[in-house]
């Protein structure tokens, strides 16, 4: 057997931690791991079991058999097995150079034809296990000493790192999945609720107000006295404006044409219902290649009329531009003004209406964010990708 001296064992960890570093994924980083120690060590073969429930799995190997290499991901060890439980409790690496010799490896002399092998634990950072690494001879001739010992121990604890940083990823993007989809369903149930109001306001409200204001016409057309008749025609235009304020809240809440005619009709709309009662100068530039789903659209649109609130009670603007892109694979939305600004801090904070605007912006994988404009007053830049509610994150 080889000696592997000191100098060894500090290149090897070396070569190890820049096959870590090199921006590979979490596959290619342990298979290229289990390679790197195989070469290292000079042994047969090296890998890594990971754990499921009460049992550790064969996950990453190098230099294990073709004959055994597609049965390596089926081997099943119990967690609560005596080598396991050794390997756990030692804290550092478990050397066996006669597996026929002992009694609690003598199944993994059998089914994977190792003749010595040396394991090191890898845990997670509650101290619990996470996965088993191990190198190993089958010729029978090879033997570990503590030198190689220590190499696969060091190897376990630079495992340990990506492992554990792969994991706290996934558990990322699970969580960002989990709160797209949440955000979907809000959506959803906030948009059929909004219909249903809208619905009931229609049939309900809008007939009431019209019937009242036909009857008021009714009745000043017939009026003889100019006072009274001069009385009804005021209460009859007050019906038509509050018929109108009916209309704008209507599509304020179930914006129909969102569905039927797309975003950019959508906003021009309420851009100039909006200029109508502000005074505003108004436009908007519609770029988009395609149309956003109705989930992005929804939240667009819900995000403009926010801005538009938020600019006529802060902003004292004259003028207001909108303009739709598609960028990045995703929906760009820009409101301009030429108001003395919202300060971005007070969106932060949750100091402003924008506040809770930028949290669903947010919770979809979007961007929001709000800057001083080219020349004056203030730009905020909404993006949002086109698929926000994918169930299939990997």
């Amino acid at each position: 057997m080889d000696t592997l001296e000191t100098t060894d064992l500090v290149d090897g960890l070396i070569s190890i931690g820049e096959t870590l570093g090199s921006g590979l994924s979490i596959e290619e980083q342990m298979q290229t791991l289990c390679k790197a120690v195989t070469s290292i060590l000079r042994c047969d073969s090296a890998g890594i079991m990971l754990r499921d429930g009460e049992y550790l799995y064969g996950k990453y190997s190098h230099g294990i058999p073709g004959d055994l290499v597609d049965l390596f991901p089926l081997y099943r060890v119990p967690v609560g097995g005596p080598v396991i439980q050794r390997v756990a409790r030692s804290g550092g690496y478990l050397v066996i150079n006669d597996v026929k010799a002992e009694p609690t490896a003598t199944e993994l002399a059998e089914l994977a034809q190792i003749t010595a092998l040396v394991l090191a634990p890898i845990f997670l950072p509650n101290g619990s296990l996470l996965a088993i690494m191990g190198a190993h001879y089958r010729t029978g001739i090879g033997k570990f000493d503590e030198t190689r010992g220590q190499l696969v121990l060091g190897a376990a604890k630079m495992a340990q790192l990506a492992l554990i940083s792969d994991r706290e990823r996934v558990t990322r993007v699970r969580t960002i999945a989990s709160r797209r989809e949440l955000i979907g369903e809000l959506t959803r149930a906030e948009d059929a609720e909004r219909s249903r109001i809208s619905r009931e306001i229609h049939d309900d409200s809008m007939q009431r107000v019209l019937a009242i204001r036909l009857k008021l016409n009714l009745l000043s057309d017939k009026e003889t006295d100019p006072e009274t008749k001069l009385a009804l025609q005021g209460l009859a235009d007050q019906g038509a404006r509050t018929a109108e304020s009916l209309r704008n809240l209507l599509q304020n809440l179930h914006p129909r044409g969102l569905e039927s005619e797309g975003l950019a009709v959508a906003l021009e709309e309420v851009l100039t219902r909006t200029a109508v009662g502000t005074g505003w100068q108004v436009s908007l530039v519609n770029e988009l290649e395609m149309e956003p789903t109705r989930e992005v659209g929804t939240v667009l649109y819900r995000a403009a009329l926010q801005a538009f609130t938020s600019i006529e009670t802060q902003n004292k603007a004259t003028q207001v531009k909108v303009r739709l892109r598609t960028v990045d694979r995703g929906t760009e939305m820009l409101v301009t003004d030429d108001g003395p600004g919202i300060h971005p801090a007070a969106v932060r904070s949750g100091q402003s209406t924008l506040a809770s605007m930028r949290t669903r912006v947010e919770h979809t994988g979007g961007v929001l964010d709000i800057s001083d404009g080219a020349t004056s007053g203030t730009q905020m830049r909404i993006w949002i990708p086109l698929q926000i509610f994918d169930r299939a994150i990997t």
